[in-house]
């Protein structure tokens, strides 16, 4: 209900992304949360779970699942940063 508000448009209202990692053995999880899904925001997440998990005493990444989002298909920084993981 929004009331005498009713009848205006609403602006700047937009989208949050929540971007998150679980550790499929230890169920740990790290989420972020960012105002796009862009590549770069992307490969820095990844970047960021693989400090975390690895401080977190899982210093090694098996495979990494996504959706089929344009950032995980084609995204060259997010192809670099699955690389350097190994």
């Amino acid at each position: 209900v929004r009331g005498r508000d009713a009848g205006r448009p609403i602006r700047g209202m937009g989208f949050d992304y929540v971007h998150s990692a679980v550790d499929d053995h230890t169920r740990l999880a790290y989420s972020e949360i960012h105002s796009d899904e862009k590549v770069a925001t992307c490969a820095d997440f990844l970047t960021r779970a693989a400090a975390f998990f690895h401080a977190s005493g899982i210093p090694r990444i098996e495979r990494v699942l996504t959706d089929n989002a344009w950032a995980y298909r084609k995204g060259l920084a997010w192809k670099q940063v699955l690389n350097q993981l190994g």
